[in-house]
C-alpha cells in the first residue's frame, strides 16, 4: 500500500503538475492559460445556449430525465474520444516504465497509480461537459417555474466523479487488444502505430455512429428534432440513465443502487483483468520477440539529395517513436472522423422542408471547423519538431550540414504530413457531404491554405523553447502552454469560419453567392496568416536554433 501511495503522488505530479525553471515561465504559462480560457469561453457559451433551450423543451415534453442522460453520456463519449490516446501514452509508451518493472515494485502498483492518473485526466475531461450541462438544466427549471429535489445538486459531485468511470473502463479492456497488436508488431513501429491508431478511431466511430443513428428518423424542426434525438439516446447506455432517475428524485435507492452496483462490478472486473494482462503486456514490449523480420538485401547506396535525405532521416525518426508516431497517425485520421460524424450529426439537425437552409454549407462551415482545429493545431511533425528529438539533437547539430537546412527539412516533413492530413479529410468530405462539387475542391484548397502557414509557427515556438528531457509525450503539452497556442488560434479562426457557414445556410440566397462570401473570408484568413506566421520566418529560426545548448 505504501508503493501504491508512494508511486500515485509522484506520477500525479510527474503527469499533472506544471513545472517552472523560472518566474518567466510562471508567468508565461499563467497568461496562456488565460487565453485557453478565454478561446474556449465562446464555444462553451453556445454549448451552454444550446443546452438552455433544449432543456426548456424537455421540460414541456416531459423528458428531463432522459435529456439528463444525454448530457452524462456526452461527457462519457468525450472521454473515449480524448482519453483513449491519453490512456495508452501514460500506461504503455512512457519510457518510466522501463526504470519502473526493475525497481522492487508490484506490477499491479504500477498499474493502478497509472489508472488513478487516467481518471484525473478523464475527471477535467467530463467536468467540461457535465458541471455547465448540469447547472444550466437546473437554471432552466427555476425559470420556468419547477425546482428540483434536493437530490438533484447532491447527485451532481457524485456524476462529476463516477460518471467517468465507465468509460475508463472500457478503454482499460480495449487496450488489450490494441497492445496485443502493438507488442506482435513491434518490429514494426510503423505498422504498430498505424494499427493502434485505426483501431482507436475506430472503437470511438463504432460506440458513438450507432448512438447518433437512433435519431436519423425523428421529423421536425431543428429544435424538434434535436429533443427527438435525445429522447431516444437517453436510454442508450442504461447505467447512465439510472443515475439520471435518480437525479429527478424517480426511485433514487433503487437507481443509485443499479448505478453503482453495475460501475463498482465492472470496475472490479476490468481493473482485475488488466492486472492480469498488464505485466505480461509490458515485458513483451520491452523483451525480444515480435514478428521477425526477414533479412533484406544489401542494396548498393543510391544518391540522395542533402534535403530529401535530410527528410527521410526525420520521417524514419518519427516512425521509430512510437508514442509520436500514434499521435501523427490520430492526427491524420481524427481529421476524417470528425468530419463524419459532423456531417452525420448535421443531417439528423436539418430544419423540416420548406424552410430556408442549405445543408452543404452548414456541413462545408462545421467540416472546415474541424479540419481546421485538428490539423492546423494538432501537427505533432511541427508542435514538437525540435522537442520529438530529445539527446538526438546534438547528434544532428554535428552533421555537415547547416542549420537551415535542418529546420527546412522538418518543415517540409511538416508540410507534407498536413498535406496528406488535408486530403484525406478532402476525400470523406468529398464523399460524405452535401456541398456543391466546386466546394468539394476549394475545401482542400481552403483548409491547406489556412493550415499551411501555422506550421511554421508551431515549429518556431519549439524551436524558441524546445523541452528535451521527456520521457513521455504529454510532458511537452504540461511543461509549456506554448504548445496549445497554435491550437487556440486555430480553434477561434475555425468558430469565426463555422458560424459564418452555419449563419449563410440559413440566409435566402444563391449557394454560388453563400460560397462567394464564404471564400472570400477563408482567403483573408489564409493570407493573413501567411504574412503573421511564414512569410521571411526561417532566418529567425535559425538565429533561435543555433542557440539551444545541449
Amino acid at each position: 500500500m505504501y508503493n501504491l501511495w508512494t508511486l500515485t503522488k509522484f506520477n500525479l505530479s510527474y503527469y499533472l503538475k506544471p513545472r517552472f525553471e523560472n518566474a518567466k515561465d510562471k508567468r508565461k504559462f499563467i497568461v496562456s492559460a488565460i487565453i485557453l480560457v478565454l478561446v474556449f469561453a465562446m464555444p462553451l457559451a453556445m454549448m451552454v445556449y444550446t443546452i438552455y433551450n433544449a432543456a426548456n423543451m424537455a421540460i414541456q415534453m416531459n423528458i428531463v430525465a432522459d435529456f439528463i442522460s444525454v448530457m452524462l453520456l456526452a461527457s462519457q463519449i468525450a472521454v473515449l474520444f480524448m482519453g483513449m490516446a491519453s490512456y495508452l501514452q501514460i500506461m504503455y509508451f512512457s519510457n518510466d516504465n522501463e526504470i519502473l518493472m526493475t525497481l522492487p515494485v508490484k506490477p499491479s502498483a504500477i498499474y493502478l497509480s497509472k489508472l488513478i492518473v487516467a481518471l484525473f485526466n478523464n475527471l477535467i475531461i467530463s467536468t467540461i461537459i457535465i458541471l455547465p450541462s448540469l447547472v444550466t438544466i437546473a437554471v432552466a427549471f427555476v425559470r420556468q417555474g419547477f425546482e428540483f429535489g434536493v437530490e438533484y445538486y447532491v447527485l451532481i459531485p457524485f456524476a462529476l466523479i463516477f460518471i467517468p468511470f465507465l468509460p475508463l473502463l472500457i478503454i482499460s479492456v480495449l487496450s488489450f487488444p490494441i497492445m496485443k497488436i502493438v507488442s506482435y508488431f513491434k518490429k514494426h513501429p510503423t505498422i504498430s502505430a498505424l494499427i493502434t491508431a485505426l483501431l482507436t478511431v475506430g472503437i470511438i466511430l463504432a460506440i458513438y455512429l450507432p448512438s447518433m443513428a437512433m435519431g436519423g428518423d425523428v421529423e421536425g424542426d431543428i429544435s424538434g428534432t434535436l429533443i427527438g434525438v435525445m429522447s431516444k439516446l437517453g436510454r442508450y447506455f442504461y447505467p447512465t440513465y439510472c443515475f439520471a432517475l435518480a437525479m429527478v428524485g424517480n426511485q433514487i435507492a433503487k437507481n443509485l443502487a443499479i448505478f453503482f452496483a453495475i460501475t463498482i462490478v465492472a470496475l472490479a472486473i476490468g481493473v482485475l483483468t488488466s492486472l492480469l494482462f498488464y505485466k505480461s503486456t509490458l515485458s513483451k514490449m520491452y523483451e525480444g520477440g515480435g514478428v521477425s523480420s526477414t533479412e533484406k538485401k544489401v542494396k548498393s547506396a543510391e544518391p540522395m539529395s542533402t534535403k530529401k535525405a535530410l527528410v527521410m532521416r526525420e520521417f524514419k525518426g518519427v516512425m521509430r517513436d512510437q508514442s509520436i508516431a500514434i499521435q501523427t497517425f490520430m492526427m491524420l485520421i481524427m481529421a476524417p472522423a470528425m468530419i463524419l460524424i459532423s456531417t452525420f450529426v448535421s443531417r439528423n439537425s436539418s430544419p423540416e422542408e420548406g424552410k430556408t437552409f442549405c445543408i452543404g454549407m452548414f456541413e462545408l462551415g462545421m467540416s472546415f471547423f474541424y479540419s481546421f482545429m485538428m490539423i492546423g493545431g494538432m501537427n505533432y511533425m511541427s508542435l514538437i519538431g525540435i522537442s520529438r528529438d530529445r539527446e538526438q539533437l546534438s547528434i544532428a547539430k554535428t552533421l555537415p550540414v547547416t542549420s537551415k537546412q535542418i529546420l527546412q527539412a522538418k518543415l517540409t516533413l511538416s508540410d507534407l504530413t498536413g498535406l496528406l492530413a488535408v486530403l484525406l479529410s478532402g476525400i470523406v468530405f468529398a464523399l460524405v457531404s452535401s456541398a456543391t462539387w466546386y466546394n468539394k475542391i476549394l475545401y482542400i484548397v481552403g483548409v491547406f491554405a489556412c493550415t499551411w502557414p501555422l506550421n511554421c509557427f508551431c515549429l518556431m515556438r519549439d524551436v524558441k523553447a524546445p523541452n528535451l528531457k521527456w520521457t513521455n509525450i504529454k510532458q511537452i503539452s504540461k511543461n509549456n502552454m506554448g504548445t496549445l497556442v497554435p491550437t487556440m488560434i486555430c480553434v477561434g479562426a475555425g468558430i469565426v469560419v463555422m458560424i459564418l457557414g452555419i449563419m449563410l445556410s440559413f440566409r435566402p440566397m444563391q449557394e454560388w453567392l453563400m460560397s462567394l462570401i464564404f471564400w472570400a473570408v477563408v482567403a483573408l484568413i489564409a493570407v493573413v496568416f501567411f504574412f503573421i506566421f511564414r512569410f521571411r520566418k526561417m532566418d529567425k529560426m535559425v538565429e533561435h536554433f543555433d542557440k539551444i545548448e545541449m
